[in-house]
């Protein structure tokens, strides 16, 4: 849509400074910063006749190291979650068919094929009162989070996602074979994904390990050191 490309770069542009200069708890300032981002969206269409009606879906998570990490989205991008093996989506999409399925109204095949999947209800840029969900993510040593567009989600199931982004690769190279997967089926939108991979926790054997060499090295250091 005409001037899609622009929404979403303000979006990438400043989302995150209006984050950091927020107030309050990151629920609050992750709210806060979207509808910053909405309204300078909304202020750059009304000057810029070309830019007239642009809009962009957007899916963002915070990773805190005290553990109070959040996702917040609007529209159709999604987050999903690889633990153990499994995939599971995080987001619900902010679209027609997605509330048909919510609704018993469609099934999920039938919604994947559904003429009107495109149809989203929320996008930034849109208007001014906007509806932002936000949500708790409880995240583990091991797991994988992947932040994508309708352009992968559309095109391939999420088994399929879910057995490419837990490949052994680095991310990069997962998010290559994802957009590529995603272009061999069609292709018929622009595909954005990022992936985030959690370390697994480190064994206790291996932690007790090093324990031991570092209590050797010190017993090495003082014994070389015996007037220290």
């Amino acid at each position: 849509h005409r001037g899609g490309e622009v929404a979403s770069r303000l979006a990438v542009d400043l989302l995150g400074r209006h984050f950091v200069e927020g107030d309050g708890d990151p629920a609050a300032r992750l709210t806060q910063a979207i509808s910053n981002v909405n309204r300078e969206i909304l202020r750059q269409a009304g000057e810029d006749r070309a830019l007239k009606g642009m809009g962009t879906t957007v899916v963002c998570l915070l990773m805190a190291l005290d553990g109070r990490s959040y996702v917040a989205h609007v529209g159709d991008s999604r987050l999903y979650r690889l633990r153990t093996g499994q995939i599971e989506v995080l987001t619900e999409d902010h679209s027609l068919v997605a509330t048909l399925v919510r609704e018993g109204v469609l099934s999920e095949e039938e919604a994947r094929h559904d003429p009107r999947r495109n149809q989203i209800l929320q996008a930034l840029g849109v208007r001014e009162d906007l509806e932002i969900d936000v949500a708790p993510v409880s995240p583990q040593p091991g797991d994988a989070y992947l932040l994508c567009s309708d352009g992968l989600h559309g095109l391939l199931e999420d088994h399929e996602i879910g057995r490419l982004a837990g490949l052994s690769d680095e991310p990069e190279t997962a998010i290559e074979k994802l957009i590529a997967a995603a272009n061999d089926a069609g292709g018929t939108d622009n595909v954005t994904c990022l992936l985030a991979r959690i370390p697994p926790a480190q064994p206790f054997p291996t932690l007790r390990a090093g324990a031991a060499r570092i209590l050797e090295a010190t017993r090495d250091l003082l014994g070389k050191n015996d007037n220290e």
